[in-house]
């Protein structure tokens, strides 16, 4: 994956230009009124948990199983009840990738009270030796036994994981084994 910077132009609180390739991007772009590699958000803030097809109760019935259905949940987000988030309210948090930019930028774990990343941090030589207190995954990756990084990691950190998909059947099969193989 190749990670371009862009130069963009604001046009407004929601919206911005990227005077590169001249394409308008905006947080109102959701999965309701856009492709989803363009958006940002599955809908509205004021449709999110109940007005569109991906509501609270799709979630709950698509993840319940898995992951419970004690739940947090509000306009923007809706997550497992686990008593360790609390943490990160008012904290200073950097959320890096792991691809090129977290090597190429010039960023020190110490300035931040939590670092979040995603997918495959736990292979890139800076963010190993840091503590990631939250990860996002997706099914790009690779959760098989095989990938012995992974579960090694998982093994030996306290990092909250959290997954992501967009809602198709296949793309759940994958958290049901690492939910039994780490049930906390």
């Amino acid at each position: 994956m190749t990670t371009r910077w862009i130069q963009c132009e604001r046009i407004n609180q929601n919206d911005w230009l990227d005077l590169e390739k001249n394409i308008k991007f905006s947080l109102n772009n959701n999965w309701t009124n856009s492709p989803s590699r363009d958006a940002f958000f599955i809908s509205s803030k004021q449709d999110f948990l109940h007005n569109n097809k991906w509501n609270l109760d799709y979630v709950l019935q698509y993840y319940g199983d898995i992951l419970g259905k004690d739940i947090v949940s509000n306009q923007e987000i809706v997550y497992k009840d686990l008593p360790e988030v609390e943490k990160f309210k008012g904290s200073k948090v950097l959320i890096v990738g792991a691809g090129p930019t977290a090597n190429q930028s010039d960023w020190d774990p110490q300035d931040y009270d939590f670092i979040f990343s995603c997918n495959h941090f736990y292979l890139n030589e800076k963010l190993r030796g840091t503590d990631v207190a939250f990860a996002l995954f997706t099914t790009e990756t690779d959760f098989s036994e095989e990938n012995k990084a992974f579960h090694n990691y998982i093994k030996s950190s306290s990092t909250i994981i959290c997954f992501e998909d967009r809602f198709q059947p296949t793309e759940r099969e994958p958290y049901q084994p690492i939910k039994d193989l780490y049930p906390e």
